[in-house]
C-alpha cells in the first residue's frame, strides 16, 4: 500500500487514516474530514462511527464510501454505507471486488448482482432455521424451564418460612438445586434433538419435579439434593460457621471428593507404570521409544501432588482421626497411650 501511494508524486501519507481497532480513534481535524483524505478501516468503522465532514467536502460530493469485500448480509452492508450521506449531508457508495479466477479481474454489474442475491437467499434461509430452532426447540425448553422455576419458588419459599435456612446456606443449597436442574438437562440432551420425544420428556420432568415435592424437611433436603463434593464441602464450613459442629461432621463425611482424588491419583499413577515399562521394555531392546521424553511422568506426579493436597485439606476440615498410635511419644508407651484412649472414648 505504501509503496502504491509513493508512487503518486502529487499524494501525502499523511492524508491516510487506519482504523483497525476499537480502542484506536480517528485523529482527524475537529473541523471534520477534507477533501484528500482516505481512510482505511476493518468492518469496526461500519457501525456506530459517526464520521465528521467539513464543508469543503460536503460541496464536493460528500464521503465516499468503498466496500472491498461483500458483507455477509444486507444489514452489515447498509450499516457500512451508512457512514456517508448522514444528516443530509452530500454522499456515495460503491462496492469494488477482485476476482482473481477471471480473465479480466473485474466483476461485472449483473455479478455483483448475482452475488448480492445469493447472500440475501442464504441469509433468509439462515434466519429461517433460526426461527424454527426457536419454535421447535428454544419455546419448548422454555414451558420446560417455567415448570421447574415454579418448584424451585415454592421450594426456596419454604426453606426461608418453614424451615429458617439463611445466608450462605440457604446460597449453598440453591445453587445445588440449580445444579440438578443442569444435569437433568444434560441426561435429556439427546431426548430433545428428536421431536417425538416431548412426552418421554416432560414425563421425565415430571419425576425430577416431584422429587423436589416429596422433600419434607431440612434433613432430607440435604440428603436429596446437595450431592457434589465441592457443595457438601462449603454446606459443611457454613454449619461450622453457625456452630452446627455434628451437622457439619455429617456433611463431611457424605462428600465424595477425597474418594475421587484418590481414583484419579491411582489412575494416573498406573498410566505413568504403563509408560515406564514401555520405556524400560524399549531400552533393552536397543528401540528409540516415542514417550522417551520424561515430563509425561512429571506432569503425572504433579498432578498427583495436587490432588493429595486436596486430599489433606479435606482431611484438615474434616479433623483427622484419632487412634492410640496417634499419642505415642518419648513420654508415652502403648499401654499409657491405650489408657488415655479409652478415657477420652
Amino acid at each position: 500500500m505504501n509503496l502504491t501511494f509513493k508512487s503518486q508524486k502529487n499524494f501525502n501519507l499523511n492524508n491516510i487514516f487506519i482504523y483497525k481497532r476499537s480502542y484506536e480513534k480517528f485523529s482527524i481535524e475537529r473541523e471534520g474530514l477534507d477533501i484528500g483524505k482516505i481512510i482505511i478501516a476493518t468492518n469496526l468503522a461500519g457501525r456506530g462511527t459517526d464520521i465528521k465532514i467539513n464543508e469543503n467536502l460536503n460541496t464536493n460530493g460528500g464521503l465516499h464510501v468503498i466496500l472491498t469485500y461483500l458483507p455477509e448480509n444486507y444489514r452489515i452492508e447498509q450499516q457500512a454505507f451508512g457512514r456517508t450521506a448522514r444528516k443530509g449531508q452530500n454522499g456515495s457508495g460503491q462496492l469494488i471486488f477482485l476476482d482473481q479466477n477471471e480473465q479480466d479481474n473485474i466483476y461485472s454489474s449483473l455479478q455483483i448482482i448475482d452475488l448480492k442475491n445469493e447472500r440475501d437467499c442464504n441469509e433468509l434461509c439462515r434466519v429461517g432455521e433460526i426461527r424454527r430452532y426457536y419454535e421447535t426447540s428454544i419455546q419448548f425448553e422454555e414451558q420446560l424451564f417455567n415448570r421447574y422455576h415454579k418448584t424451585y419458588d415454592i421450594l426456596k419459599e419454604k426453606m426461608e418460612r418453614k424451615w429458617q435456612i439463611k445466608g450462605d446456606t440457604r446460597d449453598v443449597i440453591l445453587n445445588s438445586i440449580l445444579n440438578k436442574w443442569a444435569f437433568w438437562l444434560d441426561e435429556i440432551g439427546l431426548m430433545m434433538k428428536d421431536k417425538t420425544n416431548k412426552i418421554e420428556i416432560i414425563d421425565s420432568l415430571d419425576r425430577f419435579i416431584k422429587q423436589l415435592n416429596d422433600i419434607m424437611n431440612f434433613d432430607d433436603l440435604i440428603q436429596r439434593l446437595v450431592t457434589e463434593p465441592t457443595q457438601l464441602i462449603k454446606l459443611g464450613k457454613c454449619f461450622i460457621k453457625d456452630k452446627k459442629i455434628s451437622t457439619s461432621i455429617t456433611s463431611f463425611e457424605q462428600n465424595y471428593a477425597e474418594f475421587l482424588f484418590k481414583y484419579h491419583i491411582d489412575k494416573l499413577t498406573q498410566r505413568s507404570a504403563i509408560v515406564n515399562q514401555i520405556n524400560m521394555k524399549n531400552e533393552n531392546q536397543s528401540i528409540l521409544s516415542f514417550v522417551t521424553i520424561d515430563s509425561y511422568r512429571i506432569q503425572n506426579e504433579n498432578i498427583c501432588n495436587l490432588y493429595s493436597s486436596f486430599i489433606r485439606s479435606i482431611h484438615d476440615i474434616r479433623g483427622h482421626s484419632v487412634t492410640p498410635d496417634t499419642l505415642l511419644s518419648i513420654d508415652i508407651n502403648q499401654e499409657l497411650a491405650l489408657n488415655i484412649y479409652n478415657k477420652l472414648l
